[in-house]
């Protein structure tokens, strides 16, 4: 089972001791990392099979932030200090995709638990597992006073999405056109700027990530290219983002 609570002095003390080498804690200044580690809160994974972090703890914890924040904006940063997660995606298969994370890493939880495209997954603890997610209001303003804390930020949920990218289009028994556009999906921007955004990426590499021949491939640009979802350029492809999002909500298997 979950154990999460709120961090005391003491708490946040042994924290600072024990995980002073992690690479998020080592670039905030000390002062300004008790005042965020006691604005936290603290998340340890016990045996069992009750460990599945879910849209009720976040309430339970931030409710009043997530009371006034906008679905699409909420974003809760969390801190992975040691042992691992699983993230269980829907698959196309009988068996959900199972995406394993290991500590430590930061990144953002709700994002991929809320994200209202294609990305679902279910994040579940493994017994030993210990964290902390963060007040985002407090997160933010710590992480403008200690700039380096976006670096370890964006370096980590690249680790993040490379494992999403990976286990997507690989593990999945979905025709080409289909694991494509999931691929292409997860490369897009959280919040695109306009309904066309362009992704730098050669046919080479999408048929090693989709781990396909180069003709495979072909014929899955080709279905997304007649229905007006892609446009192929030299080492790029523009994807139609409103369409892409409709080809995938329909769970459109057909090749």
């Amino acid at each position: 089972m979950l154990e999460l609570h709120s961090i005391d002095d003491s708490l946040c003390g042994n924290i600072l001791h024990v995980y002073q080498s992690n690479p998020l804690i080592r670039v905030i200044a000390q002062p300004d990392a008790e005042v965020l580690l006691r604005s936290s809160f603290h998340v340890l994974a016990h045996e069992g099979t009750d460990n599945r972090l879910d849209s009720s703890h976040y309430e339970d914890l931030l409710g009043d932030y997530i009371k006034k924040t906008p679905a699409e904006s909420v974003s809760i940063p969390a801190l992975l200090l040691e042992g691992s997660i699983r993230l269980d995606l829907p698959s196309d298969g009988a068996n959900p995709l199972s995406v394993p994370i290991d500590a430590p890493l930061i990144g953002y939880l709700i994002p991929y638990v809320f994200e209202s495209g294609v990305i679902k997954p279910s994040i579940i603890a493994e017994a030993g597992a210990r964290g902390i997610i963060f007040h985002p209001e407090v997160f933010r303003k710590i992480a403008y006073k200690n700039p380096r804390m976006f670096e370890v930020l964006a370096k980590d949920n690249e680790k993040i999405t490379v494992s999403l990218l990976k286990w997507l289009s690989i593990n999945s028994l979905a025709p080409i056109s289909y694991r494509l556009a999931r691929l292409l999906m997860a490369r897009l921007p959280a919040t695109p700027k306009d309904n066309h955004s362009e992704i730098k990426v050669s046919q080479a590499e999408l048929a090693d990530l989709l781990n396909c021949s180069r003709s495979t491939l072909a014929k899955g640009i080709s279905a997304l290219y007649d229905k007006g979802i892609i446009y192929t350029g030299h080492g790029k492809i523009i994807v139609n983002v409103p369409k892409v999002r409709e080809f995938l909500s329909h769970k459109n298997l057909r090749p």
